[in-house]
């Protein structure tokens, strides 16, 4: 985590709106060390760092940190506030939420990643930072640090230690699938037709699938962030993606009415046992994801890492996809000179 020499003045907080508390500014929060915690409600990464900062605030905030969470969206649904409320409360998240729906303050503090970590000290000057996650024991050093400069005779718990499995000291990560964006602004599709760009269009899977690219099939609408399932063709919309991972996540939402997708992998209902916590069986006993709103939603749990054809099918008019991500599976510190081995 980068330390500063407290000569550069914090910018000041210019969001759209606020949750759990009045508009705060650092200026009037001078006197106080301030934690700026830059994330989006979909985003993997920033919800890997939520425990850290909910516990920082639980710790912390009787003795004057000030935890204020910046809620920088990257998909156009992350501006409506109902969606990033409905987020704060499932995640029962306490602290000050402002809501920075034109990503002003995340960049004038150049926070390049969702999330980042900005501590302004009680003087208001910008102290210490981390892009992207993880450096959590280094961040709570640094917050105790400011802590004690505005109260000497404070003490403190020990740092705690790592939260996640990912974070413990020595563990190795499986190399896993890179993320994949549907959308033609980010995203490039299997299908030899590519992305037809905002009306719909007959999708055809040629059946010879390359790792990480998404092949659609059936009537689906291509938009800048998300293709969209229409529903005119009536024989169903489907996806296919080949993959390594341990776990598959995919941002979705309907775009008017509830929607269903099922899932299955490797030509089969996906297992029980390798499915992820938003699954559940339908009336035929199909794995199925019940799409209500807006969010990341949890596919595939698998019992280990492995590569994998999953298949998605959808009857659902108005599905919308966004962002596949794949998670890894992690492995304690490794004996000096021995290497791990792929699951």
């Amino acid at each position: 985590m980068p330390e500063l020499d407290g000569a550069f003045p914090a910018p000041e907080l210019h969001g759209s709106l606020w949750l759990n508390s009045e508009p705060l500014t650092i200026a009037s929060l001078e006197g106080k060390p301030v934690l700026l915690s830059f994330w989006d409600y979909t985003s993997g990464p920033s919800l890997r760092a939520v425990p850290y900062v909910k516990e920082w605030h639980t710790r912390y905030a009787p003795h004057g940190l000030v935890v204020i969470g910046v809620h920088a969206p990257e998909f156009h649904f992350g501006f409506e506030t109902e969606n990033v409320q409905r987020a704060v409360m499932d995640l029962d998240l306490h602290y000050p939420q402002v809501l920075d729906n034109d990503l002003v303050i995340m960049n004038t503090y150049a926070a390049r990643s969702r999330p980042s970590t900005f501590l302004v000290d009680r003087k208001g000057n910008l102290r210490y930072y981390q892009i992207g996650e993880g450096a959590y024991g280094e961040s709570e050093a640094h917050i105790q640090r400011l802590l004690q400069e505005a109260q000497p005779d404070l003490t403190l718990p020990p740092v705690m230690t790592h939260l996640n499995d990912t974070d413990q000291p020595g563990a190795v990560s499986y190399r896993t699938t890179r993320r994949v964006d549907m959308g033609y602004e980010q995203g490039i599709l299997g299908n030899p037709e590519g992305h037809h760009r905002d009306e719909p269009l007959v999708y055809r899977d040629p059946g010879v699938h390359a790792e990480a690219y998404p092949y659609i099939e059936g009537e689906w609408y291509a938009g800048p962030e998300q293709v969209v399932y229409t529903g005119k063709t009536g024989a169903g919309g489907m996806l296919s993606i080949r993959y390594t991972a341990k776990g598959v996540n995919l941002v979705m939402g309907p775009i008017m009415d509830p929607c269903a997708l099922h899932v299955y992998q490797d030509g089969r209902p996906l297992a029980a046992e390798d499915a992820g916590y938003d699954l559940r069986l339908d009336e035929g006993n199909r794995p199925t994801v019940s799409v209500d709103h807006p969010r990341m939603y949890s596919l595939v749990d698998n019992r280990s890492i492995g590569t994998h054809e999953l298949q998605l099918f959808t009857v659902s008019p108005g599905l919308a996809l966004y962002s596949f991500t794949f998670t890894t599976s992690v492995v304690p510190a490794l004996s000096e000179g021995k290497e791990p081995k792929l699951s």
